[in-house]
Order: C-alpha cells, then sequence, then structure tokens
C-alpha cells in the first residue's frame, strides 16, 4: 500500500479551540464551509507542523499568533499543537515505523519542540525526512492561493524551489550547502593554522638555546642531587641503628611486661576461681535455706491435707445415713403413683363415651339448620325480584323529580344571571372611568423614563472613551513586549550558538574533539584545560597566553587513561593530543616570593583563576611559575631585574619569555576559549533579566487589561442598564396601550351584556312550561308502585320469622360445639395425666435403682480416704528427718565459707601487686616509644626534603646509589656546596625551556601534520561539490525536459486547446529562472502577466498537475485553488483531479459546488460560536454555501 495521510489533529492552533481530528482514505476528500469558517487554517496547521517558520505565509505577523486568541467568552491558550500521521507501511520514509505521526507545539513564550513518533528532534529532521518525496513547506503537496500567486506573478527565479523539488534535487542543494559551509570551516582552520605555524617558527630558535643552558644545569643539579642522596643515605642509615636500639629496649620491656601480665592472669583466674567458690557456697547456703522453708510448708500443707481427708470420711458417713432414709420414701412414693395411673385410665374411659353422645347431637342440629337456610334464600330471591322493579319505578320518580329540581334550578339560574348582567354592566361603567385614570398615570411615568435612558447613554459615552484609551495603552504596552521578546529570542539564540559551541568544541583540534567524544565512557577523562577553570574577563587574554597550547590539554585522572586514549588515538590515526594526568603533575612555585610584591605585579597566574581544589597541583604546574603584570613596561623591567629567569605575561596578551625572548601582537583569528563559559554565563544572565523585564511589562499589560475589562464589565452593566430602562419604558408604553385596548373592549363587552339579557329572558319562559309537564308525569309513577310494596312486606315478616328461627337452631349448635370442645379438652387432659404419671413412676423407680448403688459407693470412698490418710502421715515422717539432716548441712557450709573468705582477700592483695607493676612497665614502653617517634618523625623530614627537591623516594634512593662505607659525611658535605656553587655560577635558567622547546616541537610538528589534512580536506570537499552540480546538472535537465512535455498535455486538456511552454531564463540550470508561456485556444502565444485571473489560476493548476504526474507526493493539499475558474473549468479541473488520485491523495479546501460533488468524503466546518471553528455535518451549513 502506497504512502498517504490517515490523519490531521489540531489543538489550539488559531481558531481550532478545541482539539479535532480529521481522518483521511484514499481518493478526494473535501473540506468545505462558510467563508471566515476556518477552513483555510487546516492547510496552515499541515504547513506550520512541516516546519514552516515565516509568520506571513501562515497569515500572521509573528509565529505566536497561530496559537488561539481567546474569544469575547474564551480564554486564550498557552500553546498549539498539530500532528499529522501517515501511512508508511510501504517504508517510503527512510524510517522503520509502519505509521509514522510528525508534531509541532508551540507556546507563548516563543519556545517550541519537534516530535516524530512522540520523541523530540529537530526541525532539521523532519524537513530531511520528507527529502524529494514533494511532502514539505518547499515542496508541491500543500498548494494555497498564495502559491498559485507565487507561480503566476513572481519572479522566475522565485519559481525555482517548486522545479527543484520536482526534480529530486533539492536533497542535492542542501548536501551542496553543508559541504560548502564545511569547506568555508576548512578554509578558516587553515588561515588560523596557518597563524599558530607562523608563532611557533618564532619560538623554537630562542627556545633551542635555552633549553641546551638547561641541560647543563640539569647535569649539576643531578650530580647535587647524587651527594644528597648520599647525604640522605648516611642519615637515615645512623636514625635505622638508633631505632633498632630503642626497638630492642621496647621489646626487652614488652618481655617483662608480658611476663608480669601473665602472673597477673594467673593471679586473676586463681581470685575468679575462689570468688566463683565462694559465690557457689553462698548459693548451696540460699538454696539448703529455700528447700528448708519449702519443706516445712509442705508438711504443713500435707497436715491440712489430712484435716481434710478427714472431713471427707465424716461426709460419706452422713451420705450413706441419707441414702437409708430416701430409699424407704422412693418405694412408697413408688406404690402411690401406680395406683393413681389406674383411677386416671377409668375416667378417661367415661370421658370418651360422653364425647361421642355430644358428637351425635351436632350433626342432628346442624341438618335443622340447613333446612331453615334453604326456605330463607327462596324468600330473599322473590324479595329481590319485587325490589329491582320497585328500585326501577323509584328511579323514573327520581328522574322526573331531578328534571323538575333542574327546570326550577334554571329559572333561579336565569334570574341571578340577569341580576348579575345589570351589576356587571354597572362595574363596566367604572372601569371605564379607572381605566382613563391610569392612562394619565402611565404617561407621567413614560416621560421619567425617557430622561433617565437619555442620562445613562451620555454615562455609557464616556465609559466608551476611556476604554478606548485603555486599549490604546494596552496595545503601545504589547508593541513594547513584542520588541523586548524580539531581543529576547535574539539573546536567546547567541546563548545556545555559544552554548552549542562550547559543547561541541568548536576552535579545538579534531583530536581533542574525538578525545571528548570518549568521555561518556571514559570517566577517567576530566576534560579540557579551559572547562575546569574560570577567569574575569579582565584576566582572560593574559590567562590564555599563559597557558598558550596547554589550554587545549586534556586532564586526565591517572597516566593509565592517558596512555589508553594515546593507543585509541593511534589507532583510529586521528592526530595527537596532549595529557595531563592528575597522578603525575606536581604543582611549581616562585622561588623567590617577594617578586610577586613588585610594582605592576597583578599576581601570580595560577592565583587569578578559580578552580576546585582536586586541580591545584595542575594549576600551580601550569601557571605557578608565570607572572601576570599591568603591562610591558612593568614586565620588561621586572625581567631586567630577575635576569630573564621568568616568565612574564601582560594583561594584553604580550608575553616574555625565559631567556628574553618577547612575544606580541595578537593572532588573526583569536578562539578566546577561556571566555566561552563567561560567555554563556553572561548571556544566561541577560535572558534572566530580559525574562523579568518582559514579566514585569506583562504584569503592567495585566494590570492594563484588567482596569480594561472593569471598564469593560462598567459598559456591560450600563447596557444592561440602558436595555432594563429600554425594557421598561417598552413595557410602560405596552401598559398604556392595553389600558386603550381594554376601554374598548369594555365599550363592546357593554353593548354584549345587553343582548344577553335579551336572551336569558326568553330562556325563562320556556323553562316555567317545561316545569308544568314534568309534575304530571311524577303523579303517574306514585300509583304504579303501591301494590310492589304491600308484597314486599309480606315477603320480609316471613322471612324474619325463618331468620329467628334459624338463629335459634344455630344457637343450639354453637352450644353442641362448645360441649364437645369441652369434652375433647377434658380426654386430652386425662391423656396427659395419665402420661405424666408414666413417667414419674419411671423416674422413681431409676432413683431407687440409683440410690441402692451409692450406698455401695461410700464404704468404697471411706477406705480409699483412710488409704490416703495413711500415706500422708508416712510422707510426713520422712520429711521431718529430711528437715534435721539439710539444717545440720546448713551450718557445716557457713563454717566452710569464712574460711574461703580468709583466702581470698590474700589472693586480693597479690593481684593489686601485679597490678602496679605492670603500671610502670606500661610508662617505660610509653617512654622509649616517644624517643622511637622523635628518630622517626627525623627520618620522616629527610624524606619529605627528598621528595619536596628531588621527588626521590627512600628505596629510589637505594637503587640510585650504592652507600660507600669508606667515604666520609663531612667529604660528602663539601661536595654538596661545591656544586651548589657551580649551579649559582651559571645565572638564570629557563627550567622549563626543554619541556617548553619539546612541546613547541611537538605541536610544530602537529600543526604542520594538520595543515596537510586541512588542505586535503579542502580539495576533497571541492571536488565533491563539482560532483554534486555535475549530478544536479544531468537530473534538472531530464526532469525539466519531461515537466516541459507533461505541461503541454496537462494544458491542453484542461483548456481543450491551445499551446504552453517552459523556458530557463539563464544558461547555468542550477541558478535560472523559470519562464511560463501561455497560449489558451483562440488568442496569441503571450506572458503570464497578460492572460485573465481565471486563465492564470487554470495555467498554473496545469503546471502543478504535470508535476504530481511526474513525481506524485503521497497527499496534495489544495487551498481554494480553483476559487477563480468558471463553472466548466471547475469541472475540467475536478475531472484531472480524480485521474491523478491513482498515485495521490487529495485533501480540497473548497467553496465551489463541483468540486464538492467530486469528492469521495467531505468534512464540514463553521463557526457555530464566533471565533472557533467546529467540525459539523455538511448538511448543517448547505444553505450557507447556496447562499
Amino acid at each position: 500500500m502506497d504512502m498517504y495521510l490517515k490523519s490531521i489533529e489540531v489543538n489550539g492552533f488559531k481558531s481550532f479551540a478545541h482539539k479535532m481530528i480529521f481522518k483521511f482514505e484514499h481518493g478526494i476528500t473535501g473540506i468545505v464551509g462558510p467563508n471566515g469558517s476556518g477552513k483555510s487554517n487546516v492547510a496552515d496547521a499541515v504547513r506550520w507542523v512541516l516546519g514552516e517558520q515565516r509568520a506571513k505565509q501562515l497569515r500572521g505577523s509573528k509565529m505566536e499568533d497561530v496559537i488561539f486568541a481567546g474569544t469575547e467568552l474564551r480564554k486564550p491558550m498557552g500553546s498549539a499543537y498539530v500532528a499529522i500521521t501517515l501511512d508508511n507501511s510501504d517504508h517510503s520514509l527512510p524510517i522503520q515505523f509502519e505509521e509514522v505521526t510528525v508534531a509541532r507545539r508551540v507556546y507563548r513564550s516563543g519556545e517550541s519542540e519537534y516530535l516524530i513518533n512522540g520523541s523530540a528532534c529537530r526541525r532539521k529532521d523532519i524537513v530531511e525526512l520528507f527529502f524529494d518525496t514533494g511532502i514539505g513547506k518547499e515542496g508541491y503537496s500543500i498548494i494555497g492561493q498564495g502559491q498559485i500567486e507565487q507561480i503566476l506573478s513572481g519572479k522566475p527565479e522565485d519559481r525555482r524551489e517548486l522545479f527543484d523539488e520536482a526534480a529530486g534535487i533539492v536533497k542535492y542543494k542542501k548536501n551542496k550547502l553543508e559541504t560548502q559551509r564545511s569547506l568555508e570551516i576548512e578554509r578558516e582552520n587553515l588561515v588560523r593554522v596557518t597563524d599558530i605555524l607562523t608563532e611557533l617558527e618564532r619560538q623554537v630558535s630562542p627556545l633551542q638555546k635555552q633549553s641546551e643552558r638547561a641541560r647543563e644545569y640539569l647535569l649539576l643539579r643531578d650530580q647535587l642531587k647524587d651527594e644528597d642522596v648520599k647525604l640522605f643515605l648516611f642519615e637515615n642509615r645512623n636514625l635505622e641503628q638508633e631505632l633498632n636500639e630503642l626497638d630492642q629496649k621496647i621489646e626487652i620491656a614488652q618481655r617483662d611486661m608480658k611476663q608480669t601480665e601473665h602472673a597477673l592472669a594467673k593471679a586473676k583466674e586463681k581470685y575468679g576461681k575462689q570468688e566463683e567458690l565462694l559465690d557457689s557456697l553462698k548459693q548451696e547456703i540460699e538454696t539448703i535455706a529455700a528447700e528448708i522453708s519449702e519443706m516445712k510448708i509442705t508438711k504443713q500443707q500435707k497436715e491440712g491435707q489430712i484435716q481434710v481427708l478427714k472431713e471427707q470420711i465424716n461426709t460419706e458417713r452422713m451420705r450413706e445415713s441419707i441414702y437409708l432414709e430416701s430409699k424407704d420414701k422412693l418405694f412408697k412414693d413408688l406404690n402411690e403413683k401406680k395406683q393413681q395411673l389406674k383411677r386416671f385410665e377409668v375416667e378417661t374411659e367415661e370421658i370418651r363415651k360422653e364425647y361421642e353422645a355430644v358428637m351425635d347431637q351436632k350433626i342432628q342440629k346442624e341438618s335443622e339448620v340447613a333446612l331453615y337456610q334453604k326456605q330463607i334464600q327462596d324468600f330473599e330471591k322473590e324479595h329481590e325480584e319485587i325490589e329491582i322493579r320497585v328500585n326501577a319505578v323509584r328511579e323514573g320518580r327520581m328522574r322526573v323529580a331531578g328534571a323538575i329540581e333542574r327546570s326550577q334550578t334554571v329559572k333561579e339560574q336565569l334570574n341571578v344571571q340577569i341580576v348579575g348582567l345589570e351589576q356587571q354592566m354597572e362595574e363596566l361603567e367604572q372601569q371605564i372611568k379607572e381605566q382613563q385614570n391610569e392612562k394619565t398615570l402611565f404617561n407621567n411615568k413614560i416621560q421619567a423614563i425617557k430622561g433617565k435612558k437619555e442620562q445613562l447613554e451620555i454615562e455609557r459615552h464616556n465609559a466608551k472613551r476611556i476604554e478606548e484609551t485603555l486599549s490604546v495603552e494596552r496595545r503601545q504596552i504589547q508593541t513594547e513586549i513584542d520588541k523586548k521578546r524580539e531581543k529576547y529570542h535574539r539573546i536567546r539564540s547567541n546563548y545556545e550558538t555559544v552554548r552549542n559551541m562550547a559543547e561541541r568544541y568548536d576552535g579545538y583540534g579534531f583530536g581533542i574533539k574525538k578525545i571528548m567524544e570518549q568521555q561518556a565512557v571514559e570517566s577517567g577523562i576530566i576534560g579540557v584545560v579551559a572547562d575546569i577553570i574560570k577567569v574575569e574577563a579582565k584576566y582572560e587574554t593574559a590567562i590564555e597566553t599563559a597557558l598558550g597550547g596547554s589550554i587545549q590539554n586534556i586532564v586526565t585522572d591517572t597516566q593509565k587513561t592517558a596512555k589508553k586514549m594515546i593507543e585509541y588515538l593511534k589507532k583510529n590515526r586521528y592526530g595527537r593530543v596532549t595529557f595531563l594526568p592528575l597522578d603525575a603533575i606536581k604543582g611549581k612555585s616562585f622561588a623567590r616570593e617577594e617578586i610577586l610584591s613588585e610594582p605592576g605585579v597583578v599576581g601570580s597566574a595560577n592565583m587569578l583563576v578559580q578552580y576546585d581544589e582536586t586541580y591545584k597541583e595542575l594549576f600551580s604546574s601550569l601557571l605557578g611559575k608565570i607572572l601576570v603584570v599591568e603591562d610591558m613596561d612593568a614586565g620588561i623591567r621586572i625581567a631586567d631585574k630577575y635576569r630573564h629567569n621568568v616568565r612574564i605575561v601582560t594583561l594584553e596578551g604580550d608575553s616574555l619569555n625565559r631567556g628574553g625572548s618577547m612575544s606580541g601582537g595578537a593572532f588573526k583569528n583569536k578562539s578566546n576559549l577561556l571566555g566561552r563559559s563567561r560567555e554563556v554565563e553572561e548571556l544566561k544572565g541577560r535572558l534572566d533579566k530580559w525574562t523579568q523585564t518582559i514579566a514585569k511589562d506583562e504584569k503592567k499589560y495585566d494590570e492594563n487589561e484588567k482596569k480594561l475589562k472593569e471598564y469593560q464589565q462598567n459598559m456591560v452593566n450600563l447596557e444592561q442598564d440602558i436595555q432594563v430602562i429600554s425594557l421598561e419604558l417598552n413595557t410602560q408604553q405596552m401598559s398604556r396601550t392595553a389600558i386603550e385596548n381594554r376601554q374598548e373592549e369594555l365599550t363592546k363587552r357593554k353593548e354584549q351584556l345587553v343582548l344577553q339579557k335579551e336572551r336569558l329572558k326568553r330562556e325563562l319562559y320556556t323553562a316555567t312550561e317545561d316545569a308544568d309537564r314534568l309534575q304530571d308525569e311524577q303523579m303517574d309513577l306514585e300509583s304504579a308502585n303501591e301494590q310492589d310494596e304491600e308484597r314486599i312486606k309480606v315477603i320480609d315478616e316471613k322471612l324474619e320469622y325463618l331468620r329467628k328461627c334459624a338463629e335459634k337452631h344455630a344457637m343450639e349448635v354453637s352450644k353442641v360445639h362448645m360441649r364437645l370442645s369441652q369434652e375433647s379438652q377434658k380426654l386430652e387432659f386425662q391423656e396427659d395425666n395419665q402420661e405424666r404419671i408414666r413417667s414419674e413412676i419411671e423416674r422413681l423407680s431409676e432413683e431407687f435403682n440409683e440410690n441402692q448403688k451409692d450406698v455401695g459407693d461410700v464404704n468404697e470412698n471411706v477406705k480409699t480416704l483412710q488409704q490416703q490418710i495413711e500415706e500422708l502421715k508416712d510422707s510426713l515422717n520422712l520429711m521431718e528427718q529430711k528437715i534435721i539432716t539439710d539444717q545440720k548441712r546448713h551450718q557445716k557450709i557457713q563454717e566452710e565459707v569464712k574460711t574461703k573468705e580468709i583466702l581470698y582477700k590474700d589472693i586480693l592483695k597479690e593481684r593489686e601487686e601485679m597490678i602496679e607493676r605492670v603500671s610502670g612497665y606500661d610508662k617505660e614502653i610509653y617512654r622509649l616509644e616517644s624517643q622511637k617517634d622523635g628518630k622517626k618523625q627525623k627520618k620522616k623530614e629527610l624524606l619529605d626534603y627528598m621528595w619536596e627537591n628531588y621527588e626521590v623516594t627512600y628505596h629510589q634512593a637505594k637503587q640510585r646509589l650504592e652507600l660507600n662505607e669508606t667515604e666520609s659525611l663531612l667529604r660528602i658535605k663539601e661536595t654538596i656546596n661545591r656544586l651548589k656553587k657551580q649551579i649559582k655560577d651559571l645565572g638564570p635558567v629557563n627550567i622549563n625551556a626543554i619541556e617548553d622547546y619539546k612541546e613547541v616541537s611537538e605541536r610544530y610538528e602537529f600543526m604542520q601534520k594538520q595543515h596537510e589534512d586541512i588542505v586535503t580536506a579542502e580539495a576533497h570537499l571541492t571536488g565533491l561539490m563539482e560532483e554534486l552540480e555535475d549530478a544536479m546538472r544531468r537530473q534538472f535537465n531530464a526532469k525539466f525536459k519531461d515537466i516541459k512535455r507533461v505541461f503541454q498535455e496537462v494544458f491542453v486538456e484542461l483548456f481543450g486547446g491551445g499551446e504552453a511552454r517552459l523556458e530557463l531564463t539563464d544558461d547555468d540550470v542550477l541558478e535560472s529562472g523559470i519562464r511560463i508561456i501561455a497560449q489558451p485556444p483562440g488568442k496569441k502565444l503571450q506572458n503570464m502577466m497578460q492572460l485573465s485571473g481565471g486563465e492564470k489560476a487554470l495555467t498554473a493548476i496545469s503546471l502543478l498537475f504535470a508535476i504530481q504526474n511526474l513525481k506524485p507526493s503521497p497527499f496534495c493539499l489544495l487551498d481554494e485553488i480553483e476559487a477563480a475558474l468558471d463553472d466548466s473549468n471547475v469541472t475540467r479541473f475536478a475531472k484531472y483531479l480524480h485521474k491523478l488520485t491513482k498515485d495521490t491523495q487529495f485533501i480540497v479546501i473548497t467553496h465551489r459546488r463541483g468540486t464538492m460533488m467530486a469528492a469521495d468524503v467531505l468534512y464540514g466546518i463553521t463557526m457555530q460560536e464566533k471565533g472557533i471553528s467546529t467540525q459539523v455535518s455538511v448538511n448543517l451549513i448547505e444553505n450557507d454555501l447556496d447562499e
């Protein structure tokens, strides 16, 4: 499936205040709506999301204008967001996703962001993604009336972008531009490197002479170092011997102390054992005493148990006597219950016979009651039939009586109505007079309201004037804010540029950039020297001159890291870089500190920079022996005074080197690497300042807006008051009109009442005649009803007699029922009594048997209790004997404890004597250790002296020289004095000359290599540009030929004949403009400017369709490009559009019905709410379109 546009999402963009999603399919989709509804904002949204940066192209004055600005009812939004989603299943776009969503968001602060599938990206990434697809702000996928106008009326040169995109050479042009930029950078680098080489050539010769003198100095210094090493070894050996003697004394004292501590440990052990034995004996005494106490308590408890058991025996004896007494009573009760059961059985049989007799009587009485009820039913049926006839007659009588009553009522009502009409006529006369009075009152009110309305309109006019003044003030504040924002964005752009230069290490060598790229994976890389120091602006030039090439040196944590990075450079042939390992660099400082107090001295270079304490040694090494002075005169004076043995740098960057050489002037292209961090911070500070200034102006703007809203609200309130007054005025006027209408109605009503009174008099005469006729009919119905009422009286008497008889028999049946119920209850009671007596007999039998068993158990219990008493007495005898034995043992152990306590005191005295001896030995060892520490301190001072002066350790000294026993300490000291004199005679020596010479030589070689690399790169880029231009010319010529051919074909089809062609205005096909010449049917061949508006538009459309034929874009958005065509040409336009849908998806914004009819899908856009575009059904706006 070919790539196509699946959807457009807009939120907060221009008039789209709400989130809105347009979904598209293949074919033609139409977007329609009335003028001003926001249709073209869809095209602007797509153009904007594809990277359009010119606000004018989006029909605005600045980019923030694309954000929804609010309406009278809605607040402005803070951001605008647009996203387009394309199907990329054919992977036409160079990205792995099947679906690609490109989005852009902008905030009112001016910040914006681009996204591809939700991930942040650059505008450049989006532009490059759509290269040569026809999609893009420069492409031909979005064509509006503005682009049509540009094709028609623009200069031939302005049409290049469209043809370049169609020819597919935009990517080549971009590559050529980037190559050209790279070439310019390389040429700038070539100038810079040439300047550096020239400067290095001037430094090499003086440094070579100073290097030779420094080598002689170093030779003498090495000899002096050897003698100092010998002296160090001699003194160190003597200290070692003294330390050994002290160690022996300490060892003897420690041995004696150890023996005493051993004896003390034995005494402590003996003391501990004796203490444990005493504790054990005391514990045993306590245990025995506790056991004796416990046994006495147990004895008392057992004696108590014996008394309890005796009481239990007495209890059992009493139980035995109770059981024997209850046995006789149970036997007697059992016999009585059995006799009672026999009596109950006889009584139950008698009650059952009586119950059966009552049941027979109940059946007889119920039969008699049933016979009476049958007779009653027959009479009631006859009574009911007669009652129906009587009711019918009664209803007739009632009907006639009702009619008579109604007739009478009608007569009364008619009389009342006649009287009412007469009263109404009197009231109408009164109301007419009242209405006239009200009319006069309303006329007065209307005059007062008109005066109040005029006063409110004057107030509204004044408020309007103040509102206009505030609006002008607000526009002025907004203009100021816009200007300041423009300055803010310029500073921000500079800030971003400088920050990016710092992050990309622009101005540094190629190798340095490559090493810094490894910083993320190699933690040992700290950074270049310029990154880890801060310098005040006034010292930047001096410090950068002082550092020289070292400013681009890379600082590492160890030599190991530096070695690893050098191997990395060699492996990848990235050139040479100087590293400064922190574990190898040692600090330097001026030997004569009084130099810092000289007039004109600013200070030591390392004291004028700020850095982390970790890098103290590093910057002491790089800058510790470099003096910064105010000017060249001060520098020359100090250099002469100190015999040119100090490197001096002026604040302007001039340099006086050791040995007398001087450097000055300035480089052609100054890199100012040190100033970058400061410049970033300064720009950041300026950004913050402008942010605050803009915030203040915005606050002022908000205050103005608040006042404006207050006056606007005041205007609204005045408008509302005027409306209320107007409404009241209208109400009063309407009320006055109503009164006039009411007067007219009352007059008409009076006339109607006169007519109605005559009609009622006629109706009263008719009602009197109807009442007489109904009176005669009532008398006939009364005579017919007398016979039926006599028969009803006879039937009622018979029914009364039968009901009394039936009621009497029913009462007898009820009595029989009650008696039957009583006999049934008696029978149930007797049966319950029998069951109760049986249960009691059974219970008494069980109790009797249980009593017999308990008597046997009592005898058994007595025997058991007597046996337990005997056992307890035996246990008491044994316990008494044990108590006597334990008491004797307790007395014996107490006597033993007294003896052991005497021995314990002797052992304690011996232990204290041992502790005093150990303390004495400890003091002696401390004194010897103090002497030893003093010797070690002296030895350390010797080691520190060797390290500070020669960076030599004891082992290095031993390896360097073998100590000759024949040499004397005096001779060594004489040799040292002689060597120091020779060094002094050499005069000022530039110690760093050797290193400087080596460094400058290496840098000179490195710069020569860079010079060669840059020359090679320049040649390569020049060749690449020529290749790109050749490829573009070939491709453009081929495609331009095809476009001319297809343009002619499409022109003929759309115009129905004629001729059209394209011409280049220049021989250079890459820079030439394109001229369009057209000849519609029946006209001469002429320039575009001479065609009519419709012909121009159709010619431009022909060109666009020709390009779409040759190089179809995945989708094409057309914004009312056929607006200038007549209906017949619109039909041709729509027909040809369908031909192109085979390869291209079209979204057409239009208000032409012919184009709408050709669309497969239609979206409607309208403004149901002022200022806010809404997507609606197309039917909702058809009427607007017809208009």
